[in-house]
């Protein structure tokens, strides 16, 4: 909870790791947060929206995770959130909408990704979203028609999407 300096916290591949502690919200000048490829990772603590200057926020190939917390919407100098492989992960929550500097949303490979939530047409720097092979998304919000600055929509292999 000390180190207030450190820019980059890379976990990648820690497989055993189940938790991070509530002080990661301690680490105020994170910019970065690689906890990529921690398989046994089943939840992230509300504490993480204390890092109002975290940029990146990478969590990929988290298998187990299944919700990410409602303070990730405090995290607003976010520019690129990836939820790559997170297989148990269903959606986002609503406060995604408040990541107003956010340019790049991955979740591809997320098999049981099934929604997203309407206040994503909030997001008006968003310029990629990717969700190849959702295989379970049905329907996007309404609001994506809101993004204007949207450059690419990746929907490939989204087979049950209907809408």
């Amino acid at each position: 909870g000390q180190l207030t300096q450190l820019q980059t916290l890379n976990l990648f591949s820690c497989g055993q790791l189940k938790t991070l502690p509530d002080s990661i919200g301690q680490l105020i000048g994170l910019l970065r947060l690689d906890i990529g490829d921690c398989i046994q990772l089943k939840a992230v603590p509300e504490s993480i929206g204390r890092l109002k200057g975290l940029q990146k926020l990478v969590l990929w190939g988290c298998e187990q995770l299944e919700a990410v917390p409602e303070s990730l919407g405090q995290l607003t100098g976010l520019q690129g959130l990836d939820f790559t492989y997170c297989g148990q992960l269903a959606t986002l929550p609503d406060s995604v909408g408040q990541l107003t500097q956010l340019e790049r949303l991955q979740c591809i490979k997320c098999s049981q990704f099934e929604a997203l939530p309407e206040s994503l047409g909030q997001l008006t720097e968003l310029e990629i979203i990717d969700l190849s092979e959702c295989v379970m998304l049905e329907a996007l919000p309404e609001s994506l028609g809101q993004l204007t600055a949207l450059e690419v929509l990746q929907l490939s292999g989204c087979v049950q999407l209907l809408e």
